[in-house]
This record gives C-alpha cells, structure tokens and sequence, in this order.
C-alpha cells in the first residue's frame, strides 16, 4: 500500500503526463475539431483496461468509452497476443463513443516483455467518408467507414493495407492521416513516461497504483452515495428532435451506496441520426451524478462503479441497428439535463438550472477542378443555467467540454466572414441569480459550400430553478428565412446565416437579486434584448 503523500505524488505525476502528452496532440493535429476545439482524449489504463487518469480537458463521457473500448478489443485481441509494437485501432461506435467520426488508437505498454498498461487516444477525425452529418441517413453505414477491432501497427511495422483503406474511403486525407499520427505520437508518448515513472519509483507495474487510485475513487463516490436517502428520484425532460419531441424518463433510485439510473419510458428511437449508444448514454450519466456529488476526487473509471445504467433496447438512449446516430450529442447532452433534474430532488442546493447545450454545425467547402474539398466541424456555446450562489456562464460548450474555434483561424482557413458574434443579452433566464447567455453570430459565406446543423432548445427552453425563469429559445436564419434544426442546406456564396443561441435558466426569484447585481447587469447592458435581435 501506498503511503498518502506518495500516492497524490504518483496520481499528480500521473495527470501531468497525459496532459504533457494531451498538448502533444493538440499541438501536432491537422484538423480545427482536434486542435482548437479539444475534440478528443487521452487516457492511461492499467493492465485490465482500466481508466487510470486522463486529460484534464476531455469530454466527459470519453473516459467510460476508453475503458469500454480498449476492454472490447483485448477481448476480439487478447493480451497473449499482443507484442512490443503493436497499435490496436477500431472506430465501431457499438463499442466506443457512439459515432464513426471517434477514432480509437491504441497500445500496450511492455516492461521487461509483460504488459503494465495500455495508452490510448480518441479523437474526432474530420472525415471518415460516407455521407456525414447526414440528419436523415437510414442507417449509421451510412456515415462512414466503420474500422473494425484491427491492427494497424504490427510489432512497429504499418499495416499497409489499414492505412490504405482509410485512405481510400475519406475526403481528407492529409487531415486524417495526420491526426493519426498525432495520436500514435501522444500514446508514444504516454508509453514511454509511464516507464519512466515506474523506473523512478522503482515499481515493477501500475498495479499497486491502480489498486489505490481506484480503490479510493470508487469507496469516495460510495461514501458520497450513501449521504443520500434512500429512494427513487423520477423527472421527465421535453426536449426537440428536429419535427418530433422527445421524451427523457429517467427513475434515479438510490440503495446504500449505489445508484440505479433506469431510462424506462424514454422515447423510442429515432429516424433522424442522433440516437444514443448505451456507452455514451451511461458516460453522461455518470457524468452528472459526479459532478453533482463528487466532484473532488480523481476523474477515473472507478468513480463510475456504483452507479448502474439502464435504458430500454430500441430507444433513442440505447438503440439497435440500424440506428444512425452521427450527432448522438444531441441526445447525449440531454441524458445529462436529464440525469441532473432527477438528482435535484435529493440535492437541490447543489444542481444548476436548466442549460442550453452545444450547437453544432457542420460546413463542407466542395471540391472542385484542381482543388480539394474542404470540411469544418464548427461548435458554438450557449448559456449555462445559473445555480445557487453564483450567475450561469455565457457561451459555454456543455456539456461536451469543447471551446468554440476562434474567429481569426475560422476566417483564415475557410471561406468565411463573420459579420457579427456577440453575446445574445437578455437570453438568461431572470432569478436571484441570472442564466448565462447564448450568443448571436451573423455567418456569411464567401464561396459556394453545403451547411448542416445539429441544434437544441428551439421548441423547448433551459428552465429555471427555484423561481427562476427559463432561458430564451434559439433561432436560426438562411439570409432572413427561419431555418429548422438538421437540414442540409446549399449555401451560396454572399448568402448569410443568422444564429441566435438559447440562453440558461435562472435559479431563485428574479425579485430577490442583489441590488449590486442589478447595477451591473444595467451598466454592461446584460438586462436588454439585443438589438439586432429585434432586426433578425
């Protein structure tokens, strides 16, 4: 057993290394989703497939989709079978984080010729051939290239026909191949400073690190748990699926020291490509409850033990093929809110107020004669619902822990103009203390391009808490036309897209907010509707 000063020197050790190893990443990728908007992870697992530690900035579900997936492939690849070298990659979404466009990658870690852990990297690549983003597509084969549990390094040598069959069914290549190999630099670089430290230290494996880390988490969360009474919590969220509502029935039931999350009653799956795996549904549950009640202690996989997810085969939560769930953010997020109003019942004090969440937008340049078509990925933060003590943020990407890419770089590297993007004031719901805000951008397009977009809250507000009002809805326009949420659009050059992103709901009544507050609000002009609003 570890002693406690050694242990939190291993654990810090452990958190700088695979952000060392994260900035690695970031800093070598091609694509804007990877390195401006922080669209992957990098995670050390111990011998088991384990989540040790991850990035500190990753998105939320990733580190229950990394131990799921690497678990799947030593079960289709057993460790027997594995050798200095080797690089396992598989983008299944059945297994991992539940569309194509997450890459998984991949390697054991040897010390003296026995495997002491694994790295691993997800990262969103920006093509992966298919028809992307397609709101309608029949079935997720549609999307892309499915990479089935392979090698794609074999004992240090390329497997060239993996490499080529990439190549050969994305529109990107330079952009794929290149976020491929800052992965395998970042996992390369997890490998060898993990020995280090075991050199270090003088440890023959991770095993007694692994034994305390999550040992600890897991009996944390336990103990946070069992401050709960006992009980089932139930809540029901209204949310938009484009031309049809959805349902989120979750019955949250607390029993000692473990929770039970059943999404009996949610609606069934849908047609439209944002239905949500199993994995990714159950990643943001977890996500919430920890959030909610222990938020403190090592983000690892442990922490997800004592709680249970459940949802009904053949719903928008958990569906069977041949769902297509391309923008199974869209649910995701949701399972989240979710999850959150059902945990309000137990601790009101600690939950915010209802959130916007992420829009994302997806804007494909068409090639042409002598040039090569381009695509962006391009997320846009909304207004985080305010809680007890403290406003909501403005323009956050919740619940998916992504940043918005910055105008320079967008406008440099695609045919883009942003006429306006600026705070959408008045768009928090009024309380005690005010919901963030959403934004308002004016788009415009410099060549001819295709748009989609994978939006929420436009039928259904952020609602507040504890006598705070909801959240303004979001809008969309093509020039002054409103537009609806997942349609793919022809985008001509000159033509402008409008958006005006939902704002959090307030928590407390709007009559009790502080007298300094108010002033503030009047001073930066917080409290009015923007005017451009009114001329949208």
């Amino acid at each position: 057993m570890l002693d406690p000063i050694a242990l939190e020197i291993v654990w810090q050790r452990l958190v700088a290394m695979i952000d060392e190893a994260s900035s690695s990443l970031r800093r070598s990728s091609f694509s804007l989703v990877v390195r401006e908007s922080h669209d992957f992870v990098v995670v050390l697992l111990d011998k088991d497939g384990n989540a040790l530690a991850q990035s500190s900035k990753s998105i939320p579900p990733f580190i229950v989709a990394a131990s799921y997936a690497v678990q799947e492939c030593l079960r289709v690849i057993p460790p027997a079978e594995l050798h200095p070298g080797d690089v396992i990659i598989s983008n299944d979404p059945w297994i991992s984080t539940g569309h194509s466009f997450d890459v998984l990658v991949m390697n054991p870690i040897f010390s003296e010729r026995r495997i002491v852990g694994y790295a691993a990297s997800i990262a969103h690549w920006t093509d992966i051939g298919g028809h992307p983003w397609a709101p309608e597509a029949a079935d997720h084969l549609e999307e892309g290239l499915v990479i089935p549990i392979c090698r794609i390094i074999d004992q240090g040598e390329p497997v060239k026909v993996v490499y080529d069959f990439i190549q050969q069914n994305v529109r990107y290549r330079d952009h794929v191949i290149g976020d491929l190999n800052a992965q395998l630099a970042a996992n390369d670089m997890v490998t060898s400073k993990t020995l280090a430290l075991l050199r270090e230290h003088d440890m023959p494996d991770l095993e007694a690190i692994s034994a305390e880390i999550l040992g600890r988490s897991e009996q944390a969360m336990r103990t946070a748990i069992a401050a709960l009474p006992d009980g089932t919590y139930h809540h029901c969220l209204q949310a938009e699926a484009f031309d049809e509502a959805l349902t989120f029935d979750v019955h949250l039931t607390v029993h000692g020291d473990s929770i039970d999350v059943d999404f009996t009653g949610t609606s069934k799956q849908t047609k439209y490509a944002i239905n949500s795996v199993l994995n990714y549904t159950a990643g943001y549950t977890f996500f919430a409850l920890k959030a909610v009640l222990n938020p403190e202690t090592p983000n690892n996989i442990a922490a997800t033990w004592p709680v249970r997810v459940t949802a009904p085969s053949g719903s928008i939560v958990n569906p069977v093929p041949p769902a297509s769930f391309a923008s199974r953010h869209v649910v995701g997020h949701l399972c989240a809110e979710a999850v959150l109003g059902a945990i309000a019942q137990v601790v009101p004090e600690r939950v915010p107020a209802g959130s916007a969440t992420t829009w994302l937008f997806d804007i494909r340049v068409k090639a042409e004669p002598g040039k090569k078509g381009r695509g962006l990925v391009m997320l846009l933060g909304a207004g985080l619902g305010a809680a007890a003590g403290r406003d909501g943020r403005s323009c956050v990407c919740w619940t998916s822990s992504t940043m918005n890419i910055p105008i320079e770089i967008l406008e440099s590297e695609y045919p883009l103009q942003f006429d306006y993007k600026e705070f959408r004031t008045g768009s928090g719901g009024a309380g005690k203390w005010q919901g963030g805000m959403g934004q308002m951008v004016q788009l415009r397009a410099i060549s001819d391009m295709t748009f989609t977009a994978f939006t929420t809250r436009q039928r259904f507000p952020a609602l507040g808490s504890a006598g705070g009002q909801p959240g303004k809805m979001g809008l969309m326009f093509h020039n002054q036309t409103p537009l609806s949420p997942a349609r793919q659009i022809p985008w001509r050059a000159g033509e402008v897209l409008i958006f005006l992103l939902p704002g959090g709901g307030g928590y407390g009544e709007p009559r009790e907010r502080p007298e300094d507050l108010r002033q503030w609000d009047a001073l930066n002009g917080f409290d009015l509707v923007n005017d451009r609003e009114n001329r949208a």
